[in-house]
């Protein structure tokens, strides 16, 4: 359904829990916010649910309807999330970018993020490598599209009940071939997983760029420690640019030497190094599949 002018933010009829009505939809509980939004948990605001919420509306901070970055960086989201598809990327099922309050409307998702997952206890192998293809094959429908996803990360994935894993939050998402600096505008991405060159300036980052901070994340669900970790942003520069990184296979001697090359090709500092996602994909179903027969085995020799 497409809103083409939404009406402002308004009080229901309905009982203190379903408190807000935005444009066609009922706002029933606050389940996230960032820097610019704030994410609810809803529904058709013409039907009952009687507790069964299938949707999630992001709100655009109403400080910021009058911020032209904001605004753009919303509305670049919203597109790219109904124009790319696929089972592994959050969609956009329905926005409103034209006129305030702004918003969009994504699938409501169970089970949780990689980074609390990760809270609870080591991941196995088979898993990571579960987690990293699925993620990677969403981050190649975003380069075939022509996007950078631009903050791949531990945090905006979400693993499912089912195993079925979900790249979120496309608001730093912008075109491959888009240049200009971070002085044009606030530093996208968490900083522990943007790659070097992303550190320094977006005239020199690429789609491979996406490629090191999943492997900045497949390394953290590998070992249990980020990739690079310092007190202040400027000693993480400098450990992103020197490039001195621990090697998988010492913290976690279990990892399959293939496996620990990959992740160290995903994280060089130069992008010519790197694999692109489609590369990392076959690698990393090759490892799957290694990872999965090797359980198996294991399992016969001990049954």
């Amino acid at each position: 359904m497409a809103v083409l002018h939404s009406p402002g933010l308004t009080k229901t009829g309905g009982p203190p829990s379903a408190a807000e009505a935005i444009g066609e939809w009922r706002l029933d509980r606050r389940i996230g916010e960032g820097t610019f939004a704030t994410v609810y948990a809803a529904s058709p605001a013409d039907q009952k649910t009687d507790g069964c919420l299938s949707y999630a509306v992001k709100l655009l901070d109403r400080r910021y309807w009058r911020d032209s970055l904001a605004l753009a960086q919303f509305r670049q989201e919203g597109l790219i999330g109904r124009k790319v598809r696929h089972p592994h990327l959050i969609s956009i099922l329905d926005s409103a970018t034209e006129y305030p309050p702004y918003y969009l409307v994504m699938p409501l998702l169970g089970g949780e993020t990689v980074d609390r997952r990760l809270e609870r206890g080591p991941i196995s192998l088979s898993q990571a490598l579960w987690i990293a293809r699925q993620s990677a094959e969403a981050v190649v429908a975003l380069h075939r599209g022509g996007y950078l996803h631009g903050d791949v990360k531990p945090a905006n994935l979400q693993v499912g009940r089912d195993g079925h894993v979900t790249l979120l939050d496309l608001g730093s998402a912008r075109m491959i071939q888009e240049t200009g600096s971070f002085v044009d505008r606030p530093l996208i991405g968490t900083i522990r997983y943007l790659s070097p060159e992303g550190l320094t300036s977006t005239v020199k980052t690429t789609a491979k760029s996406d490629v090191f901070s999943l492997g900045a994340t497949l390394f953290e669900m590998l070992t249990e420690r980020p990739l690079y970790d310092a007190e202040t942003p400027g000693e993480l520069l400098e450990q992103h640019l020197q490039g001195r990184r621990v090697d998988v296979r010492k913290l976690n001697p279990q990892t399959p030497l293939e496996v620990a090359q990959l992740v160290r090709l995903m994280t060089a500092v130069s992008p010519e190094r790197r694999p692109t996602a489609e590369e990392a994909v076959a690698r990393l179903i090759a490892a799957e599949i290694e990872s999965l027969a090797s359980e198996s085995a294991r399992w016969v020799l001990e049954a």
